[in-house]
């Protein structure tokens, strides 16, 4: 029997308008046809596998990733060296978003598991924005999701001692995998 990851990238050849993730993804407000063009010049798909890096802390923005199945762990080098994990990614989840201010990544981002990903070609996602409101606003909702996440994790690393922090942090993976359940049960 195949797995899910197998599964997964095969059973999806035909790009956003066969993604069980468009619902809440950049092609979700599109039609039949504006999917088939923003599909065929923006996104492309490919496998991650485990322990892969998809990039590295000072690399150009080039791409943003959308986590199609699988998941991702964010991290820094600290300052004696040793990583410090700012993140972990889930189905969904939009990675590379760091690098829009500045145009390089300030994370390495690497895969947990045999993973798939979405690439939105960065320029002409901007491009294709400028064209398409539709776009431009599954683009904000994207970017906002981001923004949300962040402040999270800030209020986690805001706690003042190891159990806290623990406390913390599974609570905020709870709420993940609460918002993709809820997520998958709303593309049924």
């Amino acid at each position: 029997m195949a797995s899910n990851f197998t599964q997964s990238l095969s059973a999806n050849r035909a790009g956003c308008a066969g993604c069980y993730l468009r619902h809440f993804c950049l092609s979700a407000d599109l039609n039949d046809a504006e999917t088939e063009i923003f599909s065929s010049h923006i996104v492309s798909q490919r496998r991650v596998p485990k322990g892969e890096i998809l990039f590295r802390a000072g690399d150009p923005l080039d791409t943003l990733f959308i986590t199609r199945l699988g998941s991702f762990k964010s991290s820094v080098l600290n300052e004696n060296g040793s990583e410090q994990v700012t993140d972990f990614h889930m189905t969904g989840e939009v990675l590379g978003a760091e690098a829009i201010p500045t145009g390089y990544h300030i994370c390495t981002v690497t895969a947990l598991e045999d993973s798939e990903i979405c690439s939105l070609r960065y320029r002409e996602l901007e491009a294709f924005c400028d064209r398409d409101l539709k776009i431009a606003r599954q683009f904000r909702l994207l970017l906002g999701r981001k923004i949300v996440a962040a402040h999270q994790n800030l209020l986690i690393l805001d706690c003042t001692n190891s159990t806290q922090l623990l406390a913390s942090f599974l609570l905020n993976l709870a709420r993940k995998f609460e918002a993709q359940d809820s997520q998958k049960a709303n593309s049924s």
